[in-house]
């Protein structure tokens, strides 16, 4: 026995669409996520190496794409000054200072995954339905 199957044409192009949508909005959550591990990996490094080295000259950029650099002379004294969020900062011994960073790449690498996953399933979900749509182009 042959079974017919109806199928909305409207409703099926509109959640394409959306998903489409939602996907694009992953990557780029997905991107600025990478980003933000990039800068924290660069500043676990910068800190070991602060702490490791007897530094008496170090380059600091001034913003993120290093537009303006200073060079700084003299021995680094004190202690690291750490972002915890909501624009505030803490002055934290090096261990402690590490440990925080740390704490953010897992939480950053976490979410990473997290996002990945649902991109990875979102995706797969739309490439169905790609399929589907295209498998109905060719019945007419």
């Amino acid at each position: 026995m042959s079974r017919t199957v109806q199928i909305d044409a409207e409703a099926l192009l509109q959640t394409v669409a959306n998903l489409e949508k939602y996907l694009e909005s992953l990557r780029n959550a997905i991107g600025l996520l990478n980003e933000r591990l990039l800068e924290v990996k660069i500043a676990r490094e910068a800190l070991k190496r602060i702490n490791s080295e007897n530094t008496s000259d170090i380059i600091v950029s001034m913003d993120k794409d290093s537009n303006l650099m200073v060079k700084l002379k003299g021995n680094i004294d004190g202690n690291p000054l750490v972002h915890l969020g909501l624009d505030i900062y803490a002055e934290l011994p090096y261990d402690r200072a590490e440990s925080v960073l740390a704490e953010r790449e897992n939480s950053i690498t976490e979410e990473l995954k997290r996002m990945s996953k649902e991109y990875d399933e979102k995706n797969k979900e739309y490439q169905k339905l790609q399929s589907l749509i295209y498998a109905l182009s060719q019945q007419r």
